[in-house]
């Protein structure tokens, strides 16, 4: 891979960007991150982010890691760096350094050691409770003098367990204490405070390759060098959601993406779809992970070269179809241009086209797309369907801080607004449509209650948000005291 890079030396910042990969070990994420700072802030398009990390360990290897990713996600990152291992120090002081730079983002970079448990522990449900009160304290200082959004890392397991398998059973083994720990963090996180999951992070990277205990000991590396991308990317996500840049509409492809073969050739009994078979029981789980997403708020489309009532009839009556018609809130099948049709997608649903993630089989359809839509997220797919469920979720596209009541109902909102569409074209004049329809506004202040719901829209919303000024909700809460 480092020798890949050097060959082909990417230089423009689009080219940097396309390099990036989080499994790169850490000399090729040093080279593209030396790259980076040869570009001039002022001959790209990235929006000043102002990050300051906190952390216990050396990260200094990781920061400029993290603004690869951070470019990556459209932020031109200016960080800032606390005291190694002044985090208490650093954050309770309202006079230091960490507010003059007044920060977007704080993030807390801790990781298992920080913990502070006491060698003797005879209740582990106190001893999680009062490591979870340290850092509970630190949080509130920090929103007490400064808006910023703050990230806390939950903690990673060690490697080592001297109760072998036993520790699972044993209450007060080390590792039960920081599973209880991470439980009891991610429950006292109040609003404004985003926990990154270090123990998933570790684990996908293989806890044994995690932990390289020469870089510990000789310069305080909290995990592998080379575990640096995969961490970046997770955090550049996240702040990339805070600041809404995250991705809410997923448009898939049918054939040889949603099943196997070609629907308008094998007919509906030919298809390669459901149990008995490998590829069947792939695509039947990669429906299942998309059917997911659209449970928890992600909106849903299909763009497919197809004879539409033929493929229709097959996502309605195929019996091991598990997404049908209802839960897409859009369907286009013919054989126009994928391009143009995903231009008509974001058109009729009202988003835009950076808010899509274009899912194809074909390698020649994602090249099309990405060349004419370059906004649009195209993940490099996987000639196996077995990898498809996989391929989608490591890219992390639709990471969010918060789930609210409408972003779980978003999927049939967005159906409802395509209905009221169709409806609409039956009218010879909006003002009769819209007194059909009978809608109804409620007007009020921001209030604890909406809050989230505003950060989002404020954070979301384009037509009508000319300003691209994002705030996060803890600036919002700062507005909202300001009498001015």
């Amino acid at each position: 891979m480092h020798d890949r890079l050097e060959q082909a030396a990417p230089r423009s910042l689009e080219d940097i960007l396309a390099a990036l990969d989080p499994w790169l070990d850490y000399p090729s994420h040093h080279k593209l991150s030396r790259r980076l700072k040869s570009i001039q802030p002022d001959q790209t398009d990235l929006k000043p982010l102002r990050i300051a990390l906190l952390a216990t360990s050396t990260i200094d290897h990781f920061r400029e890691v993290l603004r690869l990713y951070l470019a990556r996600e459209g932020f031109n990152a200016e960080i800032y760096q606390g005291e190694y291992d002044t985090i208490f120090q650093t954050g309770l002081d309202p006079t230091s350094e960490l507010y003059r730079f007044n920060p977007e983002v704080i993030w807390i970079f801790t990781n298992y050691r920080d913990c502070g448990f006491p060698q003797k522990i005879d209740d582990i449900d106190q001893a999680a409770a009062d490591a979870v009160a340290r850092l509970s304290s630190l949080w509130l200082a920090i929103q007490n003098n400064s808006p910023a959004h703050i990230i806390q890392n939950n903690a990673d397991f060690p490697y080592e367990s001297v109760f072998g398998n036993y520790a699972v059973q044993y209450a007060n083994s080390p590792i039960n204490l920081l599973r209880k720990f991470n439980l009891e963090l991610s429950r006292a996180a109040p609003r404004g405070v985003s926990i990154l999951d270090l123990e998933n992070l570790s684990a996908i990277f293989g806890r044994r390759r995690w932990h390289d205990e020469r870089y510990w000991y000789h310069s305080k590396n909290a995990f592998a060098l080379d575990a640096a991308g995969l961490v970046a990317h997770a955090a550049a996500r996240l702040v990339g959601a805070l600041k809404g840049h995250a991705r809410k509409c997923l448009v898939l492809d049918l054939d040889n993406t949603l099943w196997g073969g070609v629907i308008g050739d094998d007919g509906i009994d030919g298809i390669v779809l459901g149990e008995g078979s490998a590829d069947g029981e792939a695509f039947l789980a990669f429906q299942r992970y998309c059917r997911a997403l659209g449970k928890r708020g992600v909106i849903l489309a299909v763009c497919s070269k197809n004879d539409a009532a033929i493929a229709t009839e097959a996502i309605q009556h195929h019996p091991d179809m598990v997404l049908r018609l209802d839960e897409f809130a859009h369907v286009v099948c013919n054989w126009s241009n994928k391009a143009d049709n995903i231009r008509a997608i974001a058109q009729t649903l009202e988003i835009g086209l950076d808010s899509i993630v274009f899912v194809d089989d074909n390698p020649a359809e994602r090249a099309l797309v990405h060349a004419e839509l370059p906004m649009v997220a195209v993940p490099a797919m996987p000639s196996d369907p077995a990898l498809y469920v996989r391929t989608l979720d490591e890219g992390r596209y639709f990471e969010t801080i918060a789930i609210s009541d409408e972003d779980l109902n978003r999927g049939s909102m967005y159906r409802g607004n395509t209905k009221r569409r169709e409806l609409r074209s039956q009218f010879s004049d909006l003002a009769t449509y819209l007194r059909d329809i009978e809608m109804i506004a409620e007007c009020g202040p921001v209030d604890s209650q909406h809050l989230q719901r505003a950060a989002q829209l404020i954070n979301k919303s384009n037509q009508f948000h000319l300003t691209t000024t994002r705030y996060t909700e803890a600036e919002i809460e700062a507005m909202n005291a300001d009498p001015a």
